[in-house]
Parts: C-alpha cells; sequence; structure tokens
C-alpha cells in the first residue's frame, strides 16, 4: 500500500492534465547600459578612424570637455603628420601658456625743448616788399585847416618841416616825399606870413591906396591855401602807390 506522497501525480485530484503543454519560462531583461558620464568618449561618426602612425593620446590628456559629442559627419582625422597636443601639462579646459614678453626698458627722459629766437622771415614768395612811402609828411599838411586864420597854416608848414629827418631813413621814396611835403610846407608857411604883413602895412599906412594891395594879397593867400589842400591829397594818394609826388614850383629848401 502506497504512503500519500508516493502517489502519482497523475493521480493526484489537483494535478493538471497530462497531456497539457507547460509554458516556458522567461528569458530575464538584458542589463541597461550605464548612462554615460562626462569625459566619456561618444562612438566615433561612419568613416572616422585614427590615422596611420597615430599612438594614442598623449600622457596626460584627460579626454574632451563635457559636452563633447564627437567630430561632425564627414570629418576625415587630423592631417598627415599632426602629433596632437603638446603633452607638458595641457587639459581639457585649460588655457595655453604663451611665452612672456620681454621687458622693454623705460624710454629716455628729455628736459625741456630749448627754444631760440624766432627766425626772421620776408616776404612771401612771388610778392616784392613794397618800400615805406611816407604818407604821414603828407598828412600832417591838415593842421593848416585849425580854424585860427593864418596861424593854422604856418603851424602846419612847420610840422610837414619837422618830420623830414626821422621820414628820411625810411627808404627813397619815403625820403623823397618828406622832402618834397617839407619844403611845399616851408613855402606855403612864408608865402602866408609875406602875405599877412604886406596886407598889413598897405591897408594901415596907404589908406584907401593900399586897400587893393591888401585885397591882393589876401586873394594870393586863399589861392595857396587851396593849392596846399589840392597838394596834400595828391600826395597821400603818390604815396599810397608807392610814388613821389613832386611840387616844381615849391621853394627847394631842402635838396636831396
Amino acid at each position: 500500500m502506497s504512503t500519500p506522497d508516493e502517489t502519482a501525480p497523475a493521480d493526484r485530484p489537483d494535478a493538471p492534465p497530462a497531456d497539457v503543454a507547460h509554458p516556458a519560462p522567461e528569458a530575464a531583461p538584458a542589463p541597461l547600459s550605464p548612462t554615460p558620464v562626462a569625459g566619456d568618449l561618444a562612438p566615433p561618426a561612419a568613416g572616422y578612424g585614427p590615422p596611420p602612425g597615430y599612438a594614442g593620446p598623449p600622457p596626460g590628456y584627460a579626454g574632451p570637455p563635457a559636452g563633447y559629442a564627437g567630430p561632425p559627419p564627414g570629418y576625415a582625422g587630423p592631417p598627415p603628420g599632426y602629433a596632437g597636443p603638446p603633452a607638458s601639462g595641457y587639459a581639457a579646459g585649460a588655457q595655453p601658456q604663451y611665452p612672456v614678453p620681454p621687458a622693454y626698458a623705460a624710454p629716455p627722459q628729455y628736459g625741456a625743448p630749448q627754444y631760440g629766437a624766432p627766425a626772421q622771415y620776408g616776404a612771401p614768395y612771388g610778392y616784392p616788399v613794397k618800400p615805406p612811402a611816407d604818407a604821414l609828411a603828407w598828412g600832417l599838411g591838415f593842421l593848416a585847416y585849425i580854424p585860427i586864420p593864418y596861424i593854422g597854416i604856418i603851424i602846419a608848414g612847420i610840422v610837414m618841416a619837422c618830420v623830414y629827418g626821422s621820414q628820411s631813413r625810411k627808404g627813397p621814396i619815403a625820403e623823397g616825399n618828406a622832402r618834397n611835403a617839407a619844403n611845399w610846407g616851408l613855402t606855403v608857411a612864408l608865402l602866408t606870413v609875406v602875405c599877412f604883413l604886406i596886407g598889413l602895412i598897405a591897408g594901415a599906412g596907404l589908406g584907401n591906396d593900399g586897400a587893393w594891395i591888401a585885397g591882393l594879397m589876401a586873394i594870393i593867400w586863399i589861392a595857396a591855401c587851396i593849392t596846399h589842400l589840392v597838394l596834400i591829397i595828391r600826395g597821400l594818394v603818390r604815396a599810397g602807390r608807392g610814388a613821389i609826388l613832386n611840387v616844381p614850383f615849391a621853394i627847394p629848401f631842402i635838396r636831396a
């Protein structure tokens, strides 16, 4: 007699039917690949490979920086003869070390520049120097029209003669105008004195017979005053043009 534990499986009430197929056990899932971390090399692109003779990265090379996705498509590698980056202390993300430029000597110290007297420059090229023409002597003749009869023209003649000494040293044109102005000034001053004395004596000593003589002297003096005005104006114009005004009827008190 068999024990309960020795009962055939087919005889057990809870046993499955013998003709039912049992399912195959499921295969264990493949382990997941670890997540790449910074510094891991990305798989090379299609068609990329090291050049012939490439012996690998130099010692101390820590790999590409974080986020490096590999060379772009179509990159065929470094050119022939490229030996890679220098191995002396070069790491990813480090800045290359450049040689220190040589120190330059300080510039020499200069003292304050010494300037001499400014150079004397002549007239501009192409423009001749115009010598002084001495218009001053003729301009002083306007003193004759001081509103004092007879006295004004005498003062003008004397002043025109007095400036001759200073104006004669300015050149030949200035000397000629100053000399002619002085001669005319002295001539008209002397004529004024003569006309005044003759008219005074004739009018006072001859009575009615001397009146016409005094009138004649007055006419001569008025003509001399008009001539004086014309001459000083002409003298100023000629001197302004660099020319000399000659007065042939003036007494030559000063000769060239």
